[in-house]
């Protein structure tokens, strides 16, 4: 173990820790980053080079020159904690920054397994808050302390939980306060027990949920620190792999499981109470989900892929096998051993299955997994068992709720109004791509599959009051049996280029006001080869293929893409699009498209709010969100076809041409910009449809 020496500011290696008087620094890393090992060693070197090159005198560790470049070169953060330290009689110090060398992947994973312990042996951990002043109370309703970045990281967790004594410091190095003098305010801000805090109760006192909850809120640099950071918490090791994303907090799950009997690990995400004696009563919009939106919801697995996923766990608390045979009065042969497949994991669960009688599904058969824990009312958790993929790893079902208005408490329980109105639909889709913005399921993005939460109406747990549960069993015994029962572990594979989004079905020519239409490079090529020539406002740039049909329209704030098309026989063809009204309670407005003739596209006069029924305005089929598949085929008028004129049909697809998006309503989001691809049917137009460059303009 690496330490600093506060006289001399130099590395000191000790093989034994526990045999040497140490403090340690917790802190948030700066924004730039922070001086490394080898950046500590580099200048201590580089100063002993500089002394030896002036002098021939041997150079002591003490020795003021040497001290003063030090001083010059170290980040004042590592000057003034050995200063600090030094005063208070401490010769070596710890800080997590420069006292492991990161460069060794061996000496990264000891410290990352050991630094709980380190923790818990320092004899003082001082806390550094910069973002804290000394003149400010801590203990005030809104202080600065309540709310530094430091409650916020997720090493600093295991921080304040492992040392016995911690001491906080102001930005200025100032000490406001310990964790004894102020645990009733770091109880507040962090949820943690203060008994637990300050060490009058053990830490493995906690269920499993309520400790993952701590984490829940908390972030870090890397994504596997997520996981990594909680290892000491938890009492467990494993190997530190940086690079495997989610699958290391998946791994850590799975060594819990291994060494802790406690199954509060298994009951995250959003829960509803159920009476399993009045299953008639069920809220009538619920309904089970289907396997292809089981797939894509993380609330179907076991284990959750983020500490986020608990927020609502820190209610439950764990029961022994005991009592929980004793509370049921069923017989519960064993305790669970988990046994972890290519299938997912494997363990002996006790089974109920209750009939539900909703208006979506009259005779919906729910299977429960009963776990071992309870909530403060005495109600036991179960997980919803889906019957699909027999051969494979089984998935958890969830309920969803048909109706828009239902919510959900801060405690993450489900609330059913009465519905009302049409409920919105939403789909499950599968996309090779791999990276977009973040966001709910609900929403209309995609993001990378361990990144999307699962869908508010999702209900992955049943609260079953044991009374009635007993009562139930006891008069079918037929409905409980032990089961063995093979549940997928996480959603997808670490690294897997497949990605899963969900939202509502795709509107093309719905945009923000801020839209964008450009012509697809591939459109203006084969418009070319028929012999079209494209007159637009402004022309092609100098080595770009896309050409920007958008135009500022003059005296409004809306845009007007307009383009004629002629044809080298002397026709013309003339295409416009120009935004229509917005939607009630919308950000986004719908593409007006025409098409004419012979004759330039009249000025487009700007609908008023007596013209829009139910927040569309009555544009017919020149809307381009009302087309099918995106796409619709213009048909020129009967009257030019009376006169013996042939002019062309053309079909005009609309594609999402770049990623941004825009949100425009509650979980919808619309695309920034489209590309229009354009289709003629013939290759020529009538000489007789030609016009005045004046009417065409």
């Amino acid at each position: 173990m690496w330490f600093l020496n506060t006289a001399t500011y130099q590395l000191h290696q000790e093989q034994d820790h526990s045999s040497v008087i140490y403090v340690m620094l917790s802190h948030v890393w700066a924004q730039g980053g922070e001086q490394s090992f080898q950046d500590v060693q580099a200048i201590h070197e580089g100063a002993m080079r500089s002394l030896r090159d002036s002098t021939s005198d041997a150079v002591p560790d003490d020795d003021p020159r040497l001290l003063a470049l030090l001083r010059n070169q170290l980040s004042p953060k590592i000057c003034n904690f050995c200063d600090f330290a030094r005063v208070k009689g401490y010769e070596f110090v710890w800080i997590d920054s420069c006292c492991i060398d990161k460069a060794h992947s061996a000496e990264l994973s000891e410290a990352i397994n050991s630094m709980f312990d380190w923790y818990s042996t320092a004899a003082v951990c001082y806390v550094f808050l910069d973002d804290v002043p000394e003149t400010e109370d801590p203990r005030a309703e809104w202080s600065c302390f309540r709310v530094s970045r430091w409650f916020q990281r997720g090493w600093t967790l295991q921080e304040l939980l492992a040392p016995h004594h911690n001491v906080f410091l102001s930005k200025n190095w100032r000490v406001i306060g310990t964790k004894t003098s102020l645990a009733a305010v770091i109880e507040t801000v962090t949820g943690i027990d203060a008994d637990i805090l300050l060490h009058r109760r053990p830490l493995r006192s906690a269920s499993v949920a309520r400790r993952m909850t701590w984490a829940a809120h908390r972030e870090t640099t890397y994504v596997e620190d997520e996981a990594y950071c909680l290892m000491g918490i938890f009492g467990v090791r494993i190997s530190v792999i940086y690079g495997e994303g989610r699958h290391a907090f998946l791994r850590l799950q799975e060594e819990i499981m291994q060494r802790i009997p406690d199954q509060t690990l298994f009951a995250w995400g959003y829960m509803r109470p159920l009476n399993p004696l009045a299953a008639k009563c069920a809220p009538s919009d619920l309904e089970e989900l289907p396997l292809n939106h089981l797939r894509a919801s993380k609330a179907a697995y076991l284990c959750g892929s983020r500490a986020i996923d608990f927020r609502f766990s820190a209610r439950f608390t764990p029961l022994s096998h005991d009592v929980l045979t004793s509370t049921l009065g069923i017989p519960i042969p064993e305790p669970p051993i988990y046994t972890m497949s290519s299938y997912g994991v494997c363990a002996p669960f006790p089974t109920v299955t209750i009939h539900l009688h909703t208006t979506k599904a009259p005779g919906l058969e729910l299977r429960l997994a009963i776990l071992s824990c309870q909530d403060p009312e005495g109600r036991i958790p179960a997980l919803i068992i889906s019957e699909h993929d027999r051969d494979s790893g089984r998935l958890l079902s969830t309920l969803k709720s048909t109706n828009p208005r239902a919510t959900f408490t801060p405690d993450g329980i489900a609330r059913f109004p009465p519905p009302i109105g049409k409920p919105p639909a939403f789909q499950i889709y599968y996309s090779s791509r791999a990276k977009a913005a973040s966001g709910r399921a609900t929403m209309s993005t995609t993001g990378a599959a361990a990144d999307i939460r699962f869908s508010r109406s999702y209900i992955r747990l049943l609260l079953l009051p044991p009374e009635e549960l007993a009562i139930a069993i006891a008069r079918d015994p037929s409905t409980y049996s032990m089961r063995n029962l093979c549940i997928q572990a996480q959603r997808l594979e670490v690294q897997s280029k497949l990605s899963i989004f969900a939202y509502r079905p795709k509107t093309p020519g719905y945009v923000p006001s801020n839209y964008k239409i450009v012509l697809a490079p591939w459109c203006l090529a084969n418009l070319q080869d028929l012999g079209y020539t494209i007159s637009v406002d402004t022309p092609l740039a100098a080595g770009e293929s896309t050409l920007v049909l958008t135009q500022p329209r003059a005296n409004t704030p809306q845009t007007q893409s307009r383009f004629l098309l002629l044809h080298r026989d002397g026709g013309i063809m003339t295409i416009a699009i120009t935004l229509c009204p917005p939607r009630r309670e919308s950000l986004a407005r719908s593409l007006h498209v025409t098409v004419s003739w012979g004759k330039a596209d009249p000025a487009y006069e700007v609908m008023n709010e007596s013209n829009i029924h139910e927040g569309i305005s009555n544009c017919g089929d020149n809307h381009a969100d009302r087309w099918i598949e995106g796409q619709r085929c213009f048909q020129p008028p009967l009257e030019l076809m009376a006169k013996g004129l042939k002019p062309p049909a053309v079909t005009l697809r609309l594609i999402e041409w770049e990623e941004e998006r825009t949100r425009v309503a509650h979980g919808m989001f619309a695309p920034n910009c489209y590309a229009i691809d354009v289709s003629i049917a013939s290759p020529s137009l009538s000489k007789g449809l030609l016009v005045s460059e004046s009417s065409a303009q």
